[in-house]
């Protein structure tokens, strides 16, 4: 079964996702960069979904690069979650342009979240 890590600041948002992904993925939620980075170094990760800005000074892009700096995850795809801002989408487009990402604004949509991890699972395999 396949492990994805829902990280995000507000427990509400992790939630809404888990709920929207139903049962089909073991799935690891994580309220802080740090507590994502840890779950990373301790389990075989398929996918993140990360909001953009997770609190901290820890934006997306940053954690994308320290993630990906690792010969393991060098190739993990992500999914980020961002306001509709002009410094989220800021932040969105240089994740987009690291490859293998896709963003989503929130409120996130079930059908769009559900096709993009599928879609972002199939192209990892």
């Amino acid at each position: 079964m396949k492990q994805i890590i829902i990280a995000d600041p507000r427990k509400e948002n992790i939630m809404n996702i888990m709920i929207m992904l139903e049962k089909d993925y073991v799935i690891f939620p994580a309220r802080s960069a740090a507590w994502m980075l840890k779950v990373l170094k301790q389990k075989d990760i398929d996918l993140v979904i990360m909001n953009i800005d997770m609190g901290g000074g820890n934006r997306a892009p940053g954690l994308m690069k320290k993630i990906r700096s690792s010969y393991r995850y060098k190739d993990l795809p992500f999914i980020v979650a961002s306001t509709d801002t002009s410094a989220d989408i800021g932040n969105a487009r240089e994740c987009i342009s690291m490859g293998k990402c896709e963003a989503m604004v929130i409120p996130i949509d079930k059908r769009e979240i559900v096709s993009a991890v599928e879609d972002m699972l199939h192209s990892n395999t």
